[in-house]
């Protein structure tokens, strides 16, 4: 049965375990003494402040690599300086679209180069021959 695991009391326990109860709240009211103050250190100060909720913005920082998801390979027959973008990142382009120009000063200086080497070709052969 259940009852083997509760302890039967007898009418004497069962009568001071009432007058404990009853007698336990009294005993500790009764050492409370008006007028007394206990001695001992005076009380201490405590500041006092309300918690309030404010968000933040979250700032990271973060180290990584960029790259394109589309990567054009592209080779140029000459070599030059750019003088003129005609297109900006992200517009759309069409086959054959100029897309920038390059600066004529770097390509006048090599045309008038080879004109002069091309020049200097044609005289010598002739002047080789006179002597």
């Amino acid at each position: 049965m259940r009852m083997a695991f509760f302890k039967v009391l007898t009418l004497r326990q069962s009568v001071l375990a009432r007058l404990a109860v009853v007698a336990l709240p009294l005993l500790a009211l009764s050492a409370c003494k008006d007028g007394e103050t206990a001695s001992g250190p005076p009380p201490r100060t405590v500041l006092v402040t309300t918690i309030e909720y404010v968000r933040e913005p979250q700032t990271r920082s973060l180290v990584a690599n960029i790259k394109p998801r589309v990567e054009s390979e592209l080779g140029f027959r000459v070599a030059g300086k750019i003088a003129q973008r005609r297109v900006q990142i992200g517009d759309p382009v069409r086959a054959g679209q100029v897309l920038a120009t390059l600066d004529q000063t770097d390509f006048q200086l090599q045309a008038e180069q080879a004109e002069a080497d091309a020049k200097a070709a044609s005289v010598a052969p002739r002047s080789s021959h006179r002597r």
